[in-house]
C-alpha cells in the first residue's frame, strides 16, 4: 500500500509493461505538491491493469472514502492508463490544487522528469529490410526507415480530462443516529455498575459534531440500613445535549465531547412503604471521549466506544420521616457505554 501522505493512498497493480508502483506514487505527489492536506477529501484508491486477448492494456480504477467511483479505461500504452489513473485520483482528492495546473497545459508541471535510459526520451528508428541501402556515406539507416516519435505523456492526460466527469464534492455535514448501551455508576443506588441506554441523533462535520441523545437507567431498589422491611425502587431518564470536537481520520474518529444532563430521577416506596411516587430533577454535566472505528469501504457506519465523568448539579435525596435517607445522589457519577451509529444523510 503506497501513499501521498496518510489520506490519499493508492493500490497500483501493473501487468508485465506497466510502470512500477513506485513511479505512479511520484507523479501523484507531484500532482498533488501544491494541495494543503485540510481540503484533501478521504480516498482510497485501487488500480488494477490486467492485458487483453487482444492485447490491450485494461485499467479498472476504484475510489472509496468520502468520494467514490469506478472507472474502466483500455488502451494500447499502459502508461497512459498511469497517467490518466493519477489524475483521476488527483481530480478528486483535490481538484483546487490539480485543475490550475492542468489547464495551462505544460507537461513539466503534468510529469516528472524523464529518465535518461527511458526509451521514451528519444525517437525509435525501425529500419524496412526489403528497402535498398542507404547511399549517404556514414548513414547506417535505411532510406525507408520509419521514425516512430513517442507520444508525450501529456498527451493522454489532456484527452482524457475533456471527457472526465467533474469530481464529487466532499460533503459538508451528515446527519446521524446512534444507539448504545453500557454501564454506570453512582447515579443511582448501589456502587456497582447500572444498565444504561441510550439513543441519539446528531449532525457532524469535519471536525465537529452537535447531538441530542436521550438516556435511559434501569430500576434499582434500594433498602434503608436502618429497615430493611422499608426501600425505594428508583430509576432515572435524561436529555442530553453535547458537542464535540472530532478530530482523526477515517477509520478512527477520537470524539472528546462536553455536555449536559437534563432529566430527573423517579423513585416509588417498596416493602412496608406506602406505593407513593416522587420524582426529584437530575442536572448533571458530562465530560468524555470516545473512540469510533469506520470500514474505509463503507464509513456511512461505525463503531462506538465512549466514557463520561457526571459531575452532578442537582444532587436528588428520597427517604421517608421514619426510615430517614434511603439514598442521597453522588457528587460525581460516569459511565461506559458502546454501541454503533449510521449516517442517514450527507449534504
Amino acid at each position: 500500500m503506497l501513499g501521498i501522505g496518510p489520506s490519499v493512498p493508492i493500490h497500483w497493480q501493473g501487468a508485465p509493461g506497466c510502470p512500477d508502483a513506485v513511479l505512479v506514487e511520484q507523479r501523484l505527489a507531484h500532482m498533488l505538491e501544491n494541495s494543503l492536506n485540510d481540503r484533501r477529501a478521504q480516498v482510497n484508491a485501487t488500480a488494477t491493469v490486467t492485458t487483453t486477448d487482444d492485447g490491450r492494456f485494461h485499467l479498472d480504477l476504484r475510489l472509496e472514502g468520502e468520494v467514490g467511483g469506478e472507472r474502466v479505461l483500455e488502451s494500447t500504452d499502459c502508461q497512459e492508463l498511469a497517467d490518466a489513473a493519477v489524475l483521476i485520483v488527483a481530480l478528486t482528492v483535490d481538484p483546487e490544487a490539480v485543475q490550475p495546473r492542468a489547464t495551462e497545459g505544460s507537461a513539466k508541471d503534468l510529469a516528472p522528469p524523464v529518465r535518461a535510459n527511458d526509451e521514451a526520451a528519444s525517437a525509435i528508428w525501425i529500419p524496412d529490410p526489403d528497402a535498398p541501402p542507404a547511399t549517404e556515406a556514414g548513414d547506417t539507416r535505411s532510406a525507408a526507415a520509419q521514425v516512430v516519435e513517442p507520444t508525450p505523456v501529456v498527451s493522454a492526460v489532456e484527452r482524457r480530462e475533456a471527457s472526465m466527469p467533474e469530481p464529487r464534492k466532499r460533503p459538508l455535514w451528515h446527519f446521524a443516529i446512534r444507539v448504545s448501551g453500557g454501564v454506570g455508576w453512582s447515579v443511582l443506588p448501589e456502587a456497582v455498575a447500572t444498565g444504561e441506554f441510550n439513543l441519539a441523533a446528531f449532525i457532524s462535520g469535519r471536525l465537529w459534531q452537535v447531538e441530542l441523545g436521550f438516556a435511559y437507567w434501569i430500576p434499582r431498589v434500594v433498602e434503608s440500613s436502618g429497615n430493611s422491611a422499608v426501600g425505594g425502587r428508583l430509576q432515572a431518564w435524561a436529555f442530553e445535549p453535547r458537542g464535540c470536537v472530532v478530530p482523526g481520520r477515517i477509520p478512527i474518529e477520537i470524539p472528546v465531547c462536553v455536555g449536559l444532563e437534563l432529566g430527573a430521577i423517579h423513585g416509588r416506596g417498596v416493602g412496608e412503604l406506602n406505593a407513593d411516587s416522587s420524582m426529584s430533577p437530575w442536572i448533571a454535566a458530562s465530560l468524555g471521549s470516545g473512540i469510533v472505528w469506520r470500514p474505509r469501504r463503507n464509513p456511512r457506519w461505525g463503531l462506538w466506544l465512549r466514557g463520561e465523568v457526571l459531575p452532578a448539579i442537582t444532587r436528588a435525596t428520597f427517604g421517608t420521616p421514619q426510615s430517614g435517607i434511603l439514598f442521597r445522589q453522588p457528587a460525581v457519577g460516569g459511565r461506559i457505554d458502546a454501541g454503533f451509529e449510521v449516517r442517514l444523510r450527507s449534504r
